[in-house]
C-alpha cells in the first residue's frame, strides 16, 4: 500500500477523478473514481452527515441530490477506536503500468500491475547480476528501480491507457510477439530521438510524430491510430484505469500519444457558485441552509421519500429548533422551492449543455446592491469619490468584503477543454457503476474569501461595441473560433466584443493587483458576467478565495478605495499600451497567437494568467479592446482614459 498526502482542494482540481500524479516518491499514480471514496466497510462506523455541503443551485444544474467534501485521512490514535469516520482514503492505482529500466546498458520495457505497491527493481538487470554473482569479496550488485515511461494514449472522450509499445514497434494492432521490449534514446530533445526495439529482430521504430492529430476526410483522426498499421487501424478501446478498468467497452475513436505530464493529459471540470443568502429566493438569510443542514436534513429527506413531507411533519422531526426563528411561511416557501429542486434535479434527461447564465445572473443582481450577512458581505462606493476618468468607463465598484464560494467538479476531459458531450456521459465517468439518483452524490468544495466587483459603463459600452472596426477584429477571432469547436468538438459560446473586453481587462487588472496587493497570480482569480441583448450584463469580479484558510487579510478589499484604485487602474492600461514582446506580440496578435490562435494581442508577457485563475482557459484576450492598437489607438474602450492629476 502505497500513501500520498493531498489536499481537499486539489481533489476537486487539478487532481480529480482520473487525474494523473506523482507520489512523493516520484510513482505515477492516478486518482481513484468516487465508487472507493468512502469506504463502507462494515468494520468502519461511517457518517456521511459531516462530509455533506449544502448549495441547491448547483445541485439544481448539475442535476445531483448530494454534494460531498472529499473524505480526509485520520489515523486512529490511542483512545480513538470506535470513532466514526477514521481511516477513509481516496483510491489511487498505478499508473501508467509500463516502466523501464534508467540503466543505459539495458532501458528494458516491463509491465507492472497496477495494484503493485512497492517500487520493483529491473528483473532484466536482477537476472544478470544472478548470473554474474559478485566479484572479488565486494557486496552484491543491487538492479536499478524501474521508472515508469513518460508516454500514454488517450482519446477525446476522456479513455487513457498505456501506450501500445509492442502494436506500435509490431505495426499491427494484434502482436504476437512477447520477447522484450527496450525504450532507448539518443540524447535529441525530440520523440524521434526515443525508439523502441525488441529482441525477436523486428526494426526498430521511434516515436515521431505520436502526438500528432490532423483533419481527414472522414473527421478528426491522429498518426497513432492512421499510421501504427499500414493496413489496419488502431482505435480505442475504452479503457479507464481509474476505475481500474484495463479491459474497455470498445470507443472507436482515434487515440493520440500524450506525454503524461501534459496539461492537455486531463481537464477537470468545475462549476463554481457564489453563496446568495436566501438561496435568491427572496427567503429569509439562512433558512435554506438550516433547512439543508444535519440532522434536519436527512429527516426531511427521509419524509420525501415517503410521501409524508407536510409542514407539519417537518416541525415535529425539528428536535433541534433550527427552525425556531423563521415562521411557518417562510418555511412552506422553502419547503416548496427545495421540493421542486429536487424533483427537476431527479427527472429523466439531463440538459446537453449547462447554462452558466442561470448562475450568475442572480449573482450579478446581488453583487450589484448593498449586502451584509454572516458569508456575503458586499459594500457599494459611489463612482462619484473616485477620479472623474473612472466614472466614464464603470458604473460600480463594490467591496466585497467576504463571500463563500462552492466548487463542484462534475467530470473531466482530456486532449481540448470544455468538449460538447451530455451532462449524463460526463457525470458517468466519475464512476465504475453510476449509482441510481438517490445515491448519487459530486464532489465538492467551500473555499472564502474577498474581492472587488466592477461594473462597466453600459451606454458607453454599448456605443464602443457597435463600431465596425471593433465587430471586424472581433469577428476575425470568433472565426478563430469556430474553426477550432468544429474541429474539436468544442461547445459554442457566442464571442460578442463585451466578453473579450471583460475577459481582457480582468486580466490586466488582476496582473496589476498582484504587485499592488502582494498575492501570488495563482491566488487571484476571475468571474465574469456578461451578456447581451434586452437585459445585458457587463461585470466582472476578481477575488480571492483561499481553501485553507477562513478568507483573507482584507488587502484585495483596501485596493478598491479611493486614492488606491485609481493607480492601479492607470499602471495596468500603461502596462498594456506596450508589452515587453511588442511590437511582436500586438502585430503578431492581429493574426492570432496562443492556443488555436484564440487570441490576438495577448502573450505571457501582458494578458496571460495561470490557468487556475482564468475561467476559460486564458483564451479570448486582446489588449487591443481596452487600449487600441498602435496604429489605431481609437478601436480601444479606454483608450483615452485620462490619468489622474
Amino acid at each position: 500500500m502505497k500513501y500520498s498526502p493531498m489536499r481537499r482542494a486539489q481533489l476537486i482540481a487539478p487532481f480529480g477523478v482520473g487525474a494523473m500524479f506523482t507520489a512523493p516518491d516520484g510513482t505515477g499514480m492516478i486518482t481513484g473514481g468516487l465508487d472507493g471514496w468512502f469506504d463502507t466497510d462494515a468494520s468502519r462506523d461511517l457518517q456521511l452527515e459531516e462530509f455533506r455541503v449544502s448549495e441547491w443551485r448547483l445541485e439544481k444544474q448539475l442535476r445531483v441530490p448530494e454534494l460531498r467534501l472529499p473524505p480526509d485521512h485520520r489515523r486512529v490514535r490511542r483512545h480513538q477506536e470506535g470513532r466514526p469516520n477514521m481511516q477513509l482514503d481516496v483510491p489511487a492505482l498505478l499508473f501508467p503500468s509500463w516502466h523501464f529500466c534508467p540503466a543505459v546498458s539495458c532501458r528494458a520495457l516491463h509491465e507492472v500491475k497496477p495494484h503493485h505497491g512497492k517500487r520493483r527493481r529491473c528483473p532484466t538487470c536482477e537476472h544478470r547480476i544472478a548470473r554474474g554473482g559478485t566479484a572479488g569479496g565486494k557486496k552484491k550488485q543491487w538492479a536499478p528501480f524501474l521508472a515508469q515511461v513518460p508516454f500514454v494514449a488517450m482519446c477525446a472522450d476522456g479513455h487513457l491507457q498505456d501506450f501500445p509499445w509492442r502494436e506500435w514497434l509490431h505495426r499491427t494492432p494484434t502482436p504476437r510477439c512477447t520477447a522484450q521490449m527496450y525504450l532507448r534514446s539518443t540524447g535529441g530533445a525530440t520523440l524521434a530521438a526515443q525508439t523502441v526495439s525488441c529482441d525477436c529482430g523486428v526494426r526498430p521504430r521511434n516515436l515521431s510524430r505520436i502526438t500528432e492529430a490532423f483533419e481527414a476526410q472522414t473527421g478528426p483522426d491522429t498518426i497513432l491510430s492512421s499510421q501504427l498499421s499500414e493496413t489496419d487501424r488502431y482505435e480505442c478501446h475504452g479503457f479507464r484505469p481509474w476505475v481500474d478498468d484495463r479491459v474497455g467497452e470498445g470507443c472507436g475513436l482515434p487515440v493520440r500519444g500524450s506525454l503524461r505530464a501534459s496539461t492537455s493529459a486531463y481537464y477537470a471540470h468545475v462549476l463554481s457558485a457564489i453563496y446568495l443568502p436566501g438561496g435568491a429566493l427572496g427567503l429569509p438569510d439562512g433558512l435554506i441552509e438550516s433547512i439543508e443542514r444535519a440532522p434536519l436534513k436527512y429527516k426531511i429527506d427521509t419524509l420525501r421519500q415517503l410521501e409524508m413531507l407536510t409542514l407539519e411533519s417537518v416541525l415535529k422531526a425539528d428536535v433541534q429548533g433550527q427552525l425556531k426563528d423563521y415562521s411557518n411561511e417562510d418555511v412552506t416557501r422553502a419547503l416548496d422551492a427545495l421540493d421542486g429542486v429536487k424533483s427537476e434535479a431527479e427527472s429523466e434527461g439531463d440538459p446537453e449543455d449547462l447554462d452558466p447564465e442561470t448562475l450568475r445572473r442572480p449573482e450579478f443582481d446581488v453583487l450589484r446592491d448593498h449586502l451584509v450577512s454572516d458569508d456575503l458581505t458586499v459594500k457599494p462606493q459611489e463612482v462619484g469619490v473616485f477620479d472623474d476618468a473612472l466614472g466614464r468607463f464603470f458604473s460600480r465598484v463594490n467591496l466585497v468584503e467576504q463571500l463563500r464560494e462552492t466548487r463542484v467538479m462534475y467530470g473531466f476531459s482530456r486532449i481540448a477543454p470544455n468538449q460538447q458531450r451530455p451532462l449524463t456521459q460526463i457525470k458517468a465517468q466519475l464512476w465504475n457503476t453510476e449509482p441510481e439518483f438517490g445515491a448519487s452524490w459530486l464532489p465538492a468544495y467551500v473555499v472564502k474569501g474577498e474581492g472587488l466587483f466592477f461594473e462597466l459603463n453600459e451606454s458607453a459600452l454599448q456605443a464602443w461595441e457597435k463600431r465596425p472596426d471593433v465587430v471586424a477584429r472581433v469577428r476575425q477571432l470568433a472565426t478563430h473560433a469556430d474553426r477550432t469547436r468544429a474541429s474539436e468538438a468544442l461547445q459554442d459560446a457566442s464571442l460578442i466584443p463585451r466578453f473579450v473586453l471583460l475577459h481582457t481587462l480582468s486580466h490586466l487588472l488582476i496582473n496589476q493587483l498582484v504587485f499592488e496587493c502582494g498575492y501570488s497570480s495563482a491566488s487571484l482569480r476571475e468571474r465574469l458576467f456578461c451578456a447581451g441583448g434586452q437585459n445585458p450584463m457587463a461585470g466582472f469580479l476578481i477575488y480571492t478565495a483561499a481553501g485553507d484558510s477562513e478568507g483573507t487579510m482584507g488587502g484585495l478589499v483596501r485596493m478598491g478605495k479611493p486614492g488606491k484604485l485609481e493607480p492601479a487602474i492607470v499602471a495596468a492600461l500603461d502596462r498594456a499600451e506596450w508589452c515587453s514582446s511588442d511590437p511582436v506580440c500586438m502585430e503578431l496578435g492581429a493574426k492570432g497567437q496562443g492556443p488555436k490562435s484564440m487570441n490576438l494581442a495577448a502573450c505571457h508577457a501582458c494578458g496571460l494568467l495561470p490557468e487556475t485563475a482564468c475561467e476559460v482557459f486564458n483564451v479570448f484576450l486582446d489588449r487591443a479592446m481596452v487600449t487600441g492598437t498602435h496604429e489605431h489607438p481609437e478601436i480601444g474602450f479606454m483608450a483615452d482614459y485620462d490619468h489622474p492629476k
